[in-house]
């Protein structure tokens, strides 16, 4: 068993858990198994989120289902996937994928906050 020392910051947990969380799928399938790779991650966002993937690709606009395809977005990104791609995995343009990143980088940066109409 593999001990991991998460920080206190839910967000900053919740990154590094996701970053290690696709290390391990990377290992287990393989580099050339980077459909098995999305289908995983997607996956796994979904059930960290509390939603199905049917939700998540139904294009539907409640915040959490956002959030969620944000958070996919940006994991899959991490894996250096084209953002047409990215897009395509979920049903959305690749538009959709460049900014369900950058929602979702917003959301780490501000730590889990979202920010206030002030800030921007």
């Amino acid at each position: 068993m593999v001990t991991i020392m998460l920080p206190d910051d839910p967000a900053l947990a919740l990154a590094l858990l996701q970053r290690k969380q696709t290390e391990i799928i990377r290992d287990l399938v393989g580099a050339s198994g980077r459909e098995a790779v999305t289908k995983k991650i997607i996956e796994r966002t979904c059930a960290a989120h509390g939603v199905t993937v049917q939700a998540v690709k139904s294009g539907r606009m409640a915040h959490h289902l956002v959030m969620a395809r944000a958070n996919i977005c940006w994991s899959l990104r991490q894996e250096q996937l084209p953002f047409a791609e990215i897009g395509a995995s979920l049903g959305m343009t690749k538009v959709f994928a460049l900014r369900g990143v950058r929602r979702w980088q917003d959301f780490l940066d501000n730590k889990g906050r979202r920010p206030s109409p002030k800030e921007g």
